[in-house]
Formats: structure tokens, sequence, C-alpha cells
């Protein structure tokens, strides 16, 4: 299992500080939310993204990061794979990755969730 950890309320990007978390749309959140770290400072963490629907099937999350602190591990990893983010006291979002993959090499990892 593969976690990922986003902490909410932080501030990124040392050279501009901002906060890491943002709401899309109008209002904020309604279009869901957005986390951006271009210094990776956390886990590796590039970029998150979260879109909700009424129909579980359309929202998504996509997920970007690299570099040394990512904590993928070995790629290719061995399916099936959950990926978790948590935002400090437990877990918020979970996809698990086991028949749709589309890439599975020793640098990059994509796939669509069950």
């Amino acid at each position: 299992m593969t976690s990922v950890f986003a902490r909410p309320g932080s501030t990124c990007n040392v050279a501009r500080p901002s906060p890491c978390w943002r709401g899309i749309g109008k209002p904020p959140g309604s279009k869901g939310y957005q986390y951006r770290d271009r210094d990776r400072a956390f886990d590796g963490l590039t970029k998150i993204q979260l879109k909700p629907n009424a129909t579980a099937a359309i929202a998504s999350i996509v997920v970007s990061a690299r570099g040394a602190a990512l904590a993928l591990g070995a790629l290719p990893s061995s399916t099936p794979m959950t990926v978790q983010l948590h935002d400090g006291s437990g877990i918020c979002f979970a996809a698990t990755y086991a028949t749709n993959v589309s890439t599975a090499t020793s640098t990059l990892f994509k796939a669509k969730s069950d």
C-alpha cells in the first residue's frame, strides 16, 4: 500500500509562499480542490486535483509527484495497488488500481482506479 501525506493548512512554494490547498470554482470548493507545491516539500507531491461529481464513477482524483521524497517504492509496482491521501488525522481519499493500468515502468505509473 502506498500513502502520500498532503498536509492541510500547510504553506507551499518557498519563493512565493501560498497555501498548498485552494478551492476551485465560485464559491471556492464548489468545483473541487487543488493542491500545488512546486518545491515538492511533502512526499514529492507537486499537484493534486480533486473533482467531485454527483455520480461517484465520474468524480476524479489526479495526483502528480516526483523526486527522491516520493513514497511509491520501486516501480513497476505489482497490482492491485492502493493509493491513499491523508490529511494528518486519517485517510481522506483512497483508490485501488488493479485492472486499468496503462503504464507501469521503472519511472512512471499511470492508471485509472477500479
